[in-house]
């Protein structure tokens, strides 16, 4: 019964046999509490080694989770699962960590790509354009932006147009210079 039971896979399978198995070990004659003592603590085990593969299968899926909604689906699913299966206060803190920790790595990278694309605008016109996309991105993803950082991305875009309508008035007054020094000639 040991050897069939560490070969379960399925977590709710787990305790459909372990049930079985002491419902069958209180059948027979012999010290059955010895051998009801050695399969809970067999089934205890096992149980636990499972939860740890779905919090570590969560951790890698949260991982390679390329976006905000993918993230919160694979850790939803897994809490979820977490209150039938009965992680632990430990496992579950393991899957929030693995959650903060990928909440923070998909945040870094949204942000380099706005800061790309913003230091990358040519044109007042194109930094209005891009600002809209990115205000609705704020929006919709409010959740894992937050207030602050909705207000460093304002001030990066503050910044740039500041930077392009200071770059816009050097080029006027290099040619208004131009056209003094063509009038001079």
């Amino acid at each position: 019964q040991l050897a069939t039971l560490e070969q379960i896979a399925d977590l709710e399978e787990l305790p459909v046999y372990y049930e079985q198995a002491l419902e069958d070990l209180q059948l027979t004659s012999t010290n059955t509490l010895y051998h009801q003592n050695r399969l809970t603590r067999a089934y205890e085990q096992h149980r636990h080694r499972l939860l740890e593969q779905i919090c570590q299968q969560a951790a890698l899926g949260m991982r390679r989770a390329p976006d905000f909604g993918p993230l919160m689906d694979i850790y939803d699913a897994t809490m979820a699962r977490a209150k039938e299966m009965g992680l632990t206060s430990e496992q579950k803190l393991l899957v929030e960590d693995s959650l903060e920790l990928n909440l923070e790595r998909i945040r870094n990278r949204r942000l380099g790509r706005i800061y790309e694309q913003v230091d990358s605008a040519r044109s007042a016109a194109d930094l209005d354009g891009l600002w809209e996309q990115v205000k609705n991105t704020l929006s919709r993803e409010r959740e894992f932006f937050g207030q602050n950082l909705a207000r460093i991305i304002a001030q990066k875009f503050d910044a740039r147009a500041a930077a392009l309508s200071e770059a816009e008035a050097s080029a006027e007054a290099a040619r208004e210079w131009d056209e003094v020094d063509d009038q001079d000639l």
